[in-house]
């Protein structure tokens, strides 16, 4: 492989720009569109039942299949499965322990919004408006491309040195992590679902020695695993979720020989970012090889809704994120982590999903240096993580800004990674904020494993009340770098 096509696997790009989802809106600079896809929500009484015909897509709506005539549209699928049952038993289930954020949700959404596909040839913005102009039409959107947070490798002499859990070297800078694991070793209830790319899962480091790679720091469906191929078996409209699910649908859109069609129960990575960022928050501790988790004990729930596209850039489209943040809620996760950027209003259903069903999301603010958040970082109770170095200063790269709720480590990071074409499981020395939020959400599990019976936002309130206060070290960043490091 030569040396260019292994430097696309290793640096994949940060934008920072909103764009704004209403229909008519000018695509705000830097921001990604995904060709011939828009999403499309229908009002509350239309009734959308796609079903093939001999001409083609028949909706039972005439004036949307009149659209999808004119428009050749090829698929219109909902965007959803019907988790409703699922989530509205976690809702009363948190509501009843006190970890909700309270609040009613329409969840008419998941059987009313629809991905609608069509000749990536046409002019998107006309389709767009054409929609959006139905009187059936409550919403539509475009299929916005998020970005892998951007990391770039380190020199990898240094092989092995976490000094982000225990700085051997200066005594100071590190999260406290062994001080932290004399209090608890994580606990497997606690399910971090990674929201990224994918997650190698056979890695020793996260499946471990299992030859189905059950029992190590990957969650288990164990309904599934324990039952039959083919079925359904837990109800949940995904069939074989024995570890987590690959929400990507991008046809002929991926890095070559990379898995970019049909999303299936194979979350595994291609481009290695999820695989880092996994790692991080809870790789296998304490079995002789390679790395500790910052959070030993507690599982990865592998949410594979991104992919490597064909300039090696990590992208991640909304609409997948958006179903694997719904999936986490219903299925049991405790924290989502996300390390992708810049994030809109269009995740705003996923969010509050996650939010009543009693979720911590934690995010990376960003590296572009700059003061400009995301939707998630307005978000109240979504903790924004920020990068500092070995020293306690804010990282160069790292955003900032009083939308900043704690700081992590974020450079010289030593992890697990895949080689995606050569599907190698090895480690690697990356940098970035989005290996700053795995180790804050670490940091989170490892206090719901000690308090199981907190809410989200009081485990979001003790991280930050708990941090080491770096404003001495960064001069010109007060009340720009949250409450401090994770301790």
């Amino acid at each position: 492989m030569s040396m260019r096509r292994s430097a696309l696997f290793c640096t994949l790009a940060l934008t920072t720009a909103l764009v704004a989802v209403a229909p008519a809106a000018a695509q705000a600079a830097g921001i990604d569109r995904m060709p011939g896809r828009i999403v499309v929500t229908v009002g509350p009484d239309v009734r959308l039942e796609p079903a093939p015909t001999a001409g083609g897509i028949s909706t039972g709506v005439p004036a949307i299949d009149a659209l999808v005539r004119r428009f050749a549209v090829s698929e219109v699928q909902r965007l959803y499965p019907d988790v409703k049952k699922q989530l509205g038993r976690r809702f009363a289930e948190a509501q009843a322990a006190g970890k909700s954020a309270g609040g009613p949700i329409d969840l008419g959404f998941i059987d009313r919004t629809f991905e609608i596909v069509f000749p990536p040839s046409l002019e998107l913005q006309a389709v767009m408006d054409a929609f959006a102009g139905l009187p059936e039409v409550a919403e539509v959107h475009p299929v916005e491309l998020y970005r892998s947070g951007a990391y770039l490798p380190d020199d990898p002499g240094i092989s092995g040195a976490q000094w982000y859990l225990r700085n051997l070297t200066t005594g100071g800078a590190d999260v406290r992590a062994v001080g932290g694991w004399n209090q608890a070793l994580g606990d497997s209830n606690v399910v971090i679902a990674v929201v990224d790319g994918g997650v190698a899962w056979t890695h020793p480091d996260l499946g471990g020695a299992h030859p189905d790679k059950v029992n190590g720091a990957i969650w288990t469906n164990w309904e599934e695993y324990y039952g039959t191929p083919g079925v359904d078996d837990d109800g949940n409209n995904f069939i074989d979720d024995i570890r987590g699910w690959d929400f990507v649908n991008a046809p002929g859109q991926g890095y070559p020989g990379e898995d970019d069609a049909t999303p299936d129960n194979d979350p595994m990575d291609f481009g290695g970012h999820g695989t880092a960022v996994a790692g991080c928050a809870a790789a296998i501790t304490n079995n002789g090889i390679g790395i500790a988790g910052t959070a030993p004990g507690c599982k990865i729930m592998a949410m594979r809704a991104g992919y490597v596209n064909a300039s090696g850039e990590g992208v991640l489209p909304a609409t997948a994120i958006s179903q694997a943040m719904i999936y986490a809620a219903a299925n049991g996760a405790d924290i989502v982590n996300a390390s992708f950027g810049p994030t809109s209003s269009f995740l705003r259903n996923a969010v509050q999903s996650c939010q009543i069903a009693g979720v911590l999301i934690v995010h990376a603010a960003g590296n572009d240096n700059i003061d400009t958040p995301g939707y998630f970082d307005t978000v109240a109770g979504v903790l924004s993580v920020a990068a500092t170095n070995t020293e306690d200063a804010k990282a160069g790269f790292s955003n900032y800004g009083d939308w900043i709720d704690v700081c992590a480590p974020g450079t010289g990071i030593y992890t697990t990674y895949i080689v995606g074409p050569t599907s190698e499981l090895t480690y690697t020395t990356v940098q970035g904020t989005s290996f700053s939020s795995p180790i804050a959400a670490g940091a989170a599990a490892l206090i719901w494993s000690v308090n199981p019976g907190l809410s989200y936002t009081q485990i979001g309130n003790l991280l930050k009340n708990s941090t080491d206060d770096i404003a001495a070290l960064n001069p010109g960043y007060d009340g720009l770098l949250g409450t401090g490091r994770v301790n």
